[in-house]
């Protein structure tokens, strides 16, 4: 983790880590295992908005960065990110869009409805 912290302490210049550069060669091994979706659910609805498809992505994305932002302004707890994103994607139009603007709007419908869930703690 050195080496990403002096990046962000950094940037744009680069910082010293004191970290030798990763040798692909040296490690020798590199050991894979399934990811653990119950501990990590919104790698769960990842997934899904990946099976769902177009609009799903939209509302995934937008709802993560609402929900990310509020859990650092302190508005709501980290437990409740992936709740809320959950319930923004169930909202989300079916299909793909074809276009930019039909883009735009699920983007926007997905942050109004996200911060409606953190005004209220549910979508109306």
């Amino acid at each position: 983790m050195r080496t990403p912290i002096a990046y962000a302490l950094g940037w744009p210049e680069r910082l010293v880590s004191g970290v030798a550069p990763l040798d692909l060669f040296a490690t020798a091994r590199l050991d894979f295992e399934q990811p653990d979706r119950e501990r990590f659910p919104c790698l769960q609805l990842a997934y899904d908005a990946h099976v769902r498809g177009g609009y799903a992505t939209i509302a995934l994305n937008a709802a993560n960065e609402v929900a990310v932002k509020a859990f650092l302004g302190r508005e709501i707890g980290f437990t409740d990110i992936p709740v809320l994103v959950k319930a923004v994607m169930l909202t989300a139009s079916t299909g793909t869009p074809m276009n930019l603007e039909e883009i735009l709007i699920q983007d926007e419908e997905s942050r109004v409805r996200s911060l409606s869930w953190i005004k209220n703690k549910k979508i109306h």
